[in-house]
């Protein structure tokens, strides 16, 4: 391999893991709730905290994001269907319960 072409691939692989937000591993959902224009969606189990949010979950989504309605059908899908969904979160945002939770900004549901 050109070693140009090895220093721009190894660039690019470090650019996207430095934009890449923690993820949550797969998770099945016992719930979706719509509450002021937005979408929280709550893991039948605990999930870890890696941005230190006031609460772990739910998950929130926001209408403005690129994706959401998206998002938004694939968490109905995983809950509809009882399949396996991963989150990406980006950050931790205000939530109905004076607590930040965190924000997904993108989805990936699993055949399990």
């Amino acid at each position: 391999m050109d070693i140009r072409k090895l220093v721009s691939f190894m660039l690019c692989a470090l650019s996207i893991s430095a934009i890449a937000g923690p993820g949550t591993g797969p998770v099945k959902l016992k719930a979706v709730k719509v509450e002021s224009g937005y979408v929280y969606l709550t893991p039948t189990n605990s999930i870890s905290n890696p941005l230190f949010c006031g609460l772990a979950s739910p998950i929130k989504l926001e209408p403005n994001d690129a994706g959401y309605k998206e998002m938004y059908s694939a968490s109905l899908t995983a809950l509809a269907s009882g399949k396996t969904i991963s989150f990406w979160l980006r950050s931790c945002v205000i939530s109905p319960w004076g607590k930040t939770v965190p924000k997904a900004y993108a989805i990936s549901i699993s055949a399990n």
